[in-house]
């Protein structure tokens, strides 16, 4: 039996729907971002700048 949709519900899964994909995103790069450090041999100046750009990229998203 499918329930009635309301907009309370409609607005609830068009926002987790957003979230989902942008939560998805952020793994991917994460995991991107772990690769190239260990490709640079764990170099903490790369790991700060992208750390950095990641949170500002993330704070803009928000």
């Amino acid at each position: 039996m499918l329930l009635p949709r309301t907009d309370k519900t409609g607005q609830f899964l068009f926002g987790a729907d957003a979230w989902a994909g942008s939560v998805l995103w952020w793994m991917v790069q994460v995991i991107l971002q772990l690769r190239l450090y260990a490709l640079y041999g764990c170099s903490k100046r790369l790991l700060v700048l992208m750390v950095s750009f990641f949170a500002a990229e993330v704070a803009s998203m928000l």
